[in-house]
């Protein structure tokens, strides 16, 4: 079954070419997480963080296998929700100000900062941050100080397999 990525709201997206932008990013997200290349990367993966809970209020599971991340990601399974196996990640996106990170995640709204999203041809870096805050959505966590694990967490490594399928391949 194919996993569909598909935009909800748009928060403070007021201009064409923003909307454009992101509806092309999303495009490319799609295109990502159906592909071989992604699957294989994500199964072949040395992740060094996979914590990952459903519900807020439980503890923190590792989870030891690379399938069951690679399952939770098609599933689109977002914490504390009861939708089940839909295979939709259902993405709410607001620009943002006032940080110096890129993004962040609120519940479940991805908060792009303003700086980062205007940046000429960045569609790559930010289906990667989405990729990234996503999975937070979805209960995957990683260290917020730098850690020498945080880099191959599940959040972080997948921005970085997202780039890798996109730079070397002829999606864009």
């Amino acid at each position: 079954m194919r996993t569909k990525i598909v935009i909800k709201n748009l928060y403070k997206f007021k201009k064409a070419w923003q909307i454009g932008k992101a509806r092309r990013v999303s495009a490319l997200m799609n295109q990502v997480i159906n592909s071989n290349e992604f699957k294989n990367e994500v199964l072949e993966w040395k992740f060094s963080d996979r914590r990952y809970r459903h519900s807020s209020n439980e503890d923190y599971q590792e989870i030891s296998d690379n399938n069951k991340i690679l399952e939770i990601l098609m599933k689109g399974y977002e914490q504390n929700s009861n939708e089940g196996e839909d295979y939709t990640w259902v993405l709410n996106i607001k620009l943002g100000r006032l940080l110096r990170q890129v993004g962040r995640r609120e519940g479940d709204l991805i908060i792009t900062q303003n700086w980062f999203f205007k940046k000429p041809d960045n569609e790559i870096e930010i289906a990667a941050h989405w990729f990234h805050e996503y999975s937070h959505i979805l209960g995957f966590h990683h260290d917020y100080d730098s850690t020498e694990r945080r880099p191959d967490s599940v959040p972080y490594a997948l921005g970085t397999i997202v780039k890798k399928v996109l730079e070397n391949s002829n999606i864009m």
